[in-house]
């Protein structure tokens, strides 16, 4: 199956949420976003994301900002769309006045991976978590009868003690 990695990212035009004091700036920012859309629809992971079917749905863009986000996600450095993630991570990077924040959490509670570039990074897109491994049978839960337990081992011992 693979190690496997739930991942969140945003890239988003800094001031957007903010109420520009002129029409210049107000379209000085739609210019932006103008570009900066442009280049992420002109970008190999893009383009990867809409040729996956089921992948095409972990994209998606909301005024001023464009989303990834996938869950369970195998994120190897050498696959296609993690390359084509990375360069296009780097080539927005170059843009002024664009920011991004991105966030990779592994299966094993210390593997968590942030990386953010740009003045206003959009944090509370997403936040970091751990997972909880649980070996546990699932219908230990909720019993919560510890006498009846206690008792259930007592008289399996006093059982085995006799069969001795």
């Amino acid at each position: 199956m693979g190690y496997r990695s739930d991942i969140g990212a945003v890239i988003s035009v800094d001031l957007w949420t903010s109420e520009p004091e002129t029409d210049d700036i107000r379209d000085d920012l739609l210019n932006k976003y103008k570009k900066m859309v442009g280049l992420i629809k002109l970008s190999k992971f893009y383009e990867l994301m809409q040729q996956a079917e089921t992948d095409r749905n972990c994209v998606g863009w909301r005024a001023g900002e464009f989303y990834f986000h996938a869950e369970n996600w195998k994120w190897y450095p050498d696959y296609d769309v993690v390359e084509a993630w990375n360069e296009l991570w780097d080539s927005m990077q170059e843009m002024e006045g664009i920011s991004g924040y991105f966030l990779r959490v592994g299966e094993e509670s210390t593997d968590i991976v942030n990386d953010e570039f740009g003045d206003e990074p959009d944090y509370e897109a997403f936040y970091s978590y751990t997972g909880l491994s649980c070996e546990v049978m699932p219908d230990v839960f909720g019993k919560g009868d510890i006498n009846n337990e206690i008792e259930n081992l007592t008289n399996v011992r006093a059982k085995q003690g006799e069969a001795k």
